[in-house]
């Protein structure tokens, strides 16, 4: 007989899981714990990768998944450099620690860096591919924009767009200090609603789409590419 009073399907055994389903997540390492579960997600990429500390940890979490490819510049932006930003000699050091994180993983051939700018990366990037994107570049609403505009067509049906610091720019500085001011994009054109405005305009444009925030002071970000 069929028990009105059963259980809803749990969000783990839908072949199609829903972002806003998803229990909700004191950190973003714990959303990794979420993508862990669900057999459909299985393809990443990480833009802004630094020294792969969360690479590392990622994919520590992650084990079903089978590529993970890895987008930064390790290097100076021509005419552009983010407040606070390191060296060059210090990016060189970043992407050596970050070869060291990732290597057994670059061995077996689930990771794969690309050493470029990340619109640039994109465009080598297949369209409609991957389960899962985070973005950790750039923090200025002009490259959050860019960024997203770049990655989400990059998503298969219900693949999940994230990143860091759903915040704006006031917000930054508030806890950060004056060395992290997010509201001057490269152009010089000033936008103080930084990450957090970025992705809510894009929101906005592609219908409404909900956002799901990770529970801490500078929360993570996720959307859905509706399937």
């Amino acid at each position: 007989s069929n028990n009105n009073n059963a259980p809803l399907q749990s969000w783990n055994e839908k072949e199609q899981p829903i972002l806003y389903e998803f229990p909700p997540v004191a950190r973003r390492l714990d959303f990794l714990h979420h993508l862990e579960k669900l057999p459909s997600f299985q393809t990443g990429i990480e833009v802004g990768v630094q020294k792969g500390i969360l690479a590392k940890k990622s994919l520590d979490i992650w084990q079903s998944c089978t590529e993970y490819v890895l987008v930064d510049l390790w290097g100076k932006e021509e005419g552009y450099s983010e407040p606070g930003a390191d060296s060059t000699a210090d990016k060189d050091r970043n992407l050596q620690e970050a070869k060291n994180r990732m290597k057994k993983w670059e061995e077996s051939k689930k990771v794969k860096f690309m050493v470029m700018r990340s619109t640039d990366a994109a465009k080598l990037l297949p369209d409609g591919h991957f389960d899962y994107v985070y973005l950790d570049a750039r923090h200025d609403y002009c490259a959050v924009k860019e960024d997203i505009e770049s990655y989400y067509p990059k998503l298969r049906p219900g693949g999940i767009l994230g990143g860091h610091d759903y915040i704006d720019a006031q917000y930054a500085i508030d806890r950060l200090g004056e060395v992290e001011d997010w509201s001057k994009c490269e152009d010089g054109s000033i936008h103080p609603e930084a990450v957090k405005g970025a992705v809510d305009k894009f929101r906005q444009q592609q219908g409404g789409l909900s956002v799901y925030v990770s529970n801490e002071d500078f929360p993570s970000w996720y959307i859905q590419k509706p399937y």
